[in-house]
């Protein structure tokens, strides 16, 4: 691949669409910083959702909004503000390794010590950051796995946090996780509130839905950066419904769909975006959310698409 597709490529995934599902969730974090500076007391924000829905992509989108890492002169010396900390966990986090990277990303060389002092360490650092938010998703590889004993531990934990700091921790995870904080009132009700991300929903018509206006925004995408001669239209009523199709509305797929489909485009060379770019995307690839047991949505009858997408949404 040219180094000419791929930052075509990457100019395109850097595009976010902020439809409804995103703006409450982005709203309801907002919030819960303005609620926890004004009050002394954390107010913090669950966000939860299935597996490709973006729940990531709104931690990063809040990032964004807040402001990046900067360094400011103090009468100390040079201070690195840090007014949004994101995290990510994998697979196998426990506390302490948890804390080790945060304190790693925040820049602290001093990564020894027993659990208590490593959360010491890591309050006094997001203080010294001026941090506004914490947000750690995928938190279900932490909070969702071992025994109470564990669970209670991890809920303490971020109560510590937020209570020492008045910083607000997002939690971004499955939708399990919501129960698992429930089952704990005194972490529970620090987390008044509540975001779900969801697959979108389906509409043909209606150009105002989230699904139609979502196509629309990665369409002029596409047509901007790539400046096809000739192109089709993602919200065309055929069109749409293949897409929904292959992707059932999963965000994260809808990407990995258009992202290949682009880049086959790209590569082709002669100024074409075309439905069989699609139909090319969705036969090398598997797409979680896809209705299409068998077969390639792009190929099939319209009736057919359909008659699927009518059965998934009863």
């Amino acid at each position: 691949m040219s180094p000419e597709i791929q930052n075509k490529l990457t100019d395109f995934s850097k595009h976010i669409v902020a439809h409804g599902y995103y703006k409450d969730a982005v709203d309801q974090i907002l919030k819960s910083i303005h609620t926890t500076a004004a009050r002394r007391e954390p107010a913090s924000t669950l966000l939860t959702g299935p597996s490709g829905v973006g729940k990531s992509t709104a931690c990063k989108y809040v990032m964004q909004k807040i402001g990046a890492k900067q360094e400011i002169e103090t009468e100390w010396g040079i201070v690195q503000t840090v007014p949004a900390f994101y995290c990510g966990l994998p697979a196998g986090t426990t506390l302490k390794s948890l804390t080790i990277s945060m304190l790693a990303q925040l820049g602290c060389n001093q990564l020894n010590g027993d659990a208590t002092t490593l959360l010491y360490r890591l309050m006094t650092l997001l203080k010294t950051c001026k941090t506004q938010v914490i947000l750690l998703d995928e938190f279900d590889h932490l909070l969702a796995k071992g025994a109470e004993k564990t669970k209670i531990l991890v809920c303490n934990w971020v109560k510590t946090l937020m209570n020492e700091t008045l910083i607000p921790v997002v939690l971004a995870g499955m939708p399990e996780c919501q129960s698992i904080v429930d089952e704990h009132p005194q972490l529970a009700r620090r987390y008044p509130f509540r975001a779900n991300l969801r697959p979108l929903e389906f509409a043909s018509n209606d150009s105002q839905s989230d699904y139609l206006k979502t196509l629309k925004s990665l369409g002029a995408q596409i047509n901007r950066i790539g400046a096809f001669s000739d192109s089709i239209y993602l919200t065309d009523q055929t069109i749409s419904a293949r897409i929904y199709a292959a992707t059932g509305g999963n965000m994260n797929s809808l990407r990995q769909l258009l992202h290949e489909a682009f880049s086959l485009a790209l590569t082709r060379n002669i100024g074409v975006f075309s439905e069989q770019d699609l139909a090319n995307s969705y036969g090398c690839q598997i797409l979680e959310g896809s209705l299409i047991k068998h077969g390639n949505p792009f190929t099939m009858a319209p009736q057919e698409i359909r008659s699927i997408i009518s059965r998934s949404v009863r």
